[in-house]
């Protein structure tokens, strides 16, 4: 089976769930529906599948599969919390649009094209920050990201597009390289909110559902991420050409936004001291790492960098749903006000330790050696000493939130927000008033129970994940063919 189906499920599901937006039971059938599909059609993908859609070549790759199956798994997890939580009702819809684009964009052989659908995933994927409420604010934040992400992908594109003649890439020399190179870079660096492009980043996070941050700032920038690795290694690491101080400046940006955004995220003043900024900032460090593994255009960084990026969408997937469920818990983002979380709620602490350990690493997990592999193969010192100490700076957060968690008992949990079971032993029998508000409060502490048990099973799935488990490696270490230039010069 080849990627025709998956992209029919996923596409498919998507306008249909658009379609039914009026009657919230069905859209509500149809996108998980989509999303369980999603997940038995990414399974059935054959390793080395080819096809054509409307005279495009689709290249099936053992990556592609587990990376499908990953995102799928990950999609449908991160709406089963929201439905629990805090729920956007275009969110299904938007996940099944970006798995589709993601499907696309990875094994569509032409690679501008496989930028513009990547590009196209993340303007659909802004259906996410849609909410009821209709707020000036949240529309002039989603217009200016949306600036920023068809910006970066005209330059993405054009980067592409710059190095391939009508047969091929074309004979070209340093300038030429290194300008494709960069221009890739600043897109790179555009798209995931690298420093000095960080603001647009952090007023989405505040903007969106917490569970539709994965989509937005994790999944969709990593899809224009693996076709601008690709990219690199097909068309310009076969080209006998030193690309000068362009790597070393990459290196400079990316080892800059691993310790800026590990330094924003302290020293908060009380009022907007949150888990948001935790996570804003978390995002600018990852994005430092990301340029990392571009920048340093050598094939050792191949498997690490891909890799990494199925760890990044997990652990965004894993933080925000203990995320969402410590909101929905203690009713407030604000770290001063989650005294004793940790010691009331005691699985939501695993929750957040797994997503630690996906996103961060700890010695011994896969998720430590990518990101070891990264910098040390991207960066020399004193870069690399730099990245080091932004890699430190990112535990310091997430150690103070589950310090106050740990370090008192703090206010006792609402009611509605004890996560032991008790049935009461006066149950009304006949009063029907009574029996319908005991059966609501039941429904509402089960919705708030079962957040804490999601939040569980994605941590402990990143976990597994992060552990490498068998074949993944190996898929992700193939190396695409190069297009090695033309003996003469092009025209």
């Amino acid at each position: 089976m080849d990627v025709r189906l998956f992209l029919a499920v996923s596409i498919g599901a998507a306008a249909l769930a658009l379609l039914t937006r009026r009657n919230p039971r069905v859209t509500l059938a149809v996108g998980f529906g989509g999303l369980i599909g999603c997940v038995a059609a990414a399974l059935l993908i054959g390793e080395i599948a080819e096809a054509n859609l409307l005279g495009g070549r689709l290249v099936g790759s053992p990556f592609l599969r587990w990376f499908l199956v990953v995102g799928s798994l990950a999609g449908l997890a991160a709406c089963l919390v929201a439905l629990v939580t805090r729920w956007q009702p275009d969110l299904p819809a938007a996940t099944l649009a970006a798995l589709g684009g993601g499907a696309l964009a990875l094994s569509i052989e032409a690679l501008p094209i496989a930028l513009l659908a990547a590009t196209a995933a993340g303007a659909l994927g802004l259906m996410s920050l849609a909410t009821r409420r209709v707020d000036p604010i949240d529309r002039r934040v989603t217009l200016v990201y949306l600036q920023g992400l068809v910006g970066a992908g005209t330059i993405a594109v054009v980067a592409a597009a710059w190095l391939v003649g009508p047969s091929g890439p074309l004979v070209f020399d340093a300038l030429a390289g290194g300008a494709a190179a960069l221009a890739m870079s600043l897109a790179l660096a555009i798209r995931f909110g690298a420093v000095p492009f960080h603001a647009p980043t952090a007023r989405v996070v505040r903007a969106a559902v917490p569970l539709g941050i994965p989509l937005l700032l994790a999944w969709l920038p990593v899809l224009v991420f693996l076709v601008a690795l690709t990219w690199s290694h097909r068309i310009l690491l076969g080209q006998p050409v030193d690309l000068g101080a362009v790597p070393v400046l990459v290196a400079l940006v990316g080892a800059g936004s691993l310790l800026v955004g590990g330094m924003g995220a302290l020293g908060r003043p009380p009022e907007s001291d949150d888990l948001q900024h935790i996570v804003s900032y978390g995002i600018v460090q990852d994005a430092g790492l990301f340029l990392l593994a571009f920048g340093a255009f050598d094939a050792s960084v191949w498997e690490a960098g891909r890799v990494w990026s199925l760890y990044f969408v997990v652990s965004k997937v894993g933080l925000t749903a203990w995320m969402a469920a410590i909101i929905a818990v203690r009713g407030t983002a604000l770290i001063g006000s989650l005294e004793g979380w940790a010691r009331r709620s005691p699985l939501l602490a695993v929750g957040l330790l797994c997503a630690i350990a996906v996103g961060l690493g700890f010695p011994g997990l896969d998720s430590w050696d990518a990101r070891l592999s990264i910098i040390q193969s991207a960066a020399d010192r004193p870069l690399r000493w730099v990245a080091y100490g932004g890699w430190a700076l990112a535990y310091v957060p997430f150690m103070r939130v589950l310090w106050i968690g740990l370090r008192a008992e703090g206010p006792p949990l609402p009611i509605r927000a004890r996560l032991r079971v008790r049935v009461p032993p006066d149950r009304p029998e006949r009063d029907v008033r009574e029996l319908a508000r005991y059966a609501f409060a039941t429904a509402r502490f089960s919705r708030l129970a079962i957040s804490v048990v999601l939040t569980v099973a994605v941590g402990l799935g990143g976990v597994f994940l992060a552990a490498g488990p068998a074949g993944l490696s190996e898929a992700a270490a193939i190396l695409p063919e190069p297009v090695l230039p033309p003996a003469s010069p092009g025209p």
